[in-house]
């Protein structure tokens, strides 16, 4: 029992350290993309994150916490080949989920554009569209690690985000600047920096993820173990 206790709250403490860097990164973020390309510019960049945000909610938040609790329940219960088959199952989830929601962002990015009243954003929504997919993606390692008590992934996930989306964003804008884009194409350029980071982070959360050989996940059990979690993701999805 301590031990769990005292894994728990170093977990606690590695999570509060990285959400304050990520904080900061933020802010330090806004700054220069700010300088760089204007109100009018932001305009559009803010346009294309908003929409993001909103998908982040639909695939990053009550996903990851329902499975987490899942897991945790399979663990505590000496279940850990169910653990590792609900994971499975998720996986598979997340990634036919996320794509579907790419597509749809895609297909929808002029009318969501205009219902903005912000038309010209639909570059900067075309862009980031691929990060919605990579942030579902991740939401089932997230949610595995997080399971196990694990939280240093998610952490670094988190600091590898915001780091790289400032990194990456900034020289893509630079990029954008020297080739004389338009406004809006700027604003592309700047948010795909966030679409890269999001495949680092997908990237950087597989390589945590150890293989395992001897368990399998059949259709009928990965199915159902999915209806189990998304019914307990539902409610947190909703209320987030």
């Amino acid at each position: 029992m301590k031990q769990q206790s005292g894994k728990i709250a170093k977990g606690a403490v590695i999570l509060a350290i990285s959400g304050l860097l990520v904080k900061v990164l933020g802010m330090i973020y806004k700054i220069p993309l700010t300088n760089l390309l204007g109100d009018s510019g932001m305009g559009y960049f803010n346009t294309a994150y908003t929409v993001y945000s909103i998908f982040f909610v639909l695939s990053g938040t009550g996903l990851p916490t329902a499975l987490s609790l899942s897991v945790a329940k399979d663990l505590s219960l000496g279940q850990d080949a169910l653990a590792e088959k609900r994971f499975l199952a998720m996986r598979r989830f997340t990634l036919v989920f996320g794509a579907i929601l790419m597509l749809c962002l895609m297909v929808f990015a002029g009318p969501i554009a205009a219902l903005l009243g912000n038309e010209n954003a639909f570059w900067a929504l075309i862009a980031v569209s691929p990060a919605v997919f990579f942030v579902t993606a991740s939401a089932a390692h997230r949610g595995y690690f997080q399971g196990q008590g694990n939280m240093l992934p998610t952490a670094l996930s988190q600091l590898v985000e915001a780091l790289f989306k400032l990194l990456l964003g900034l020289l893509l804008l630079l990029v954008a600047i020297r080739l004389r884009v338009a406004l809006h194409g700027k604003a592309a350029y700047a948010i795909f920096g966030l679409t890269l980071a999001t495949v680092l982070v997908f990237l950087l959360l597989s390589l945590f993820v150890k293989k395992r050989q001897t368990v399998k996940c059949e259709r009928t059990e990965a199915l159902m173990l999915m209806k189990e979690t998304l019914r307990d993701a539902f409610p947190i999805t909703l209320s987030s």
